[in-house]
């Protein structure tokens, strides 16, 4: 069993990660927002293919 310190430390720790990974995941957002506003057709190609791939997995 964990000390109460160390539960704090393992608790902090965890919440860091947690903030890191988020920021992480909001600067990988904001990325992809700005690549798609300047590559409109690369997005619409992506798109194009999900779709085709979603209905190729519908069917089988």
């Amino acid at each position: 069993m964990l000390a109460s310190s160390e539960r704090g430390e393992v608790m902090a720790k965890t919440v860091e990660f947690h903030d890191a990974d988020m920021r992480r995941a909001w600067e990988e957002a904001d990325a992809a927002e700005r690549d798609a506003e300047k590559n409109p057709e690369r997005v619409a190609e992506r798109r194009r293919r999900l779709i085709k791939w979603v209905e190729a997995r519908a069917s089988a």
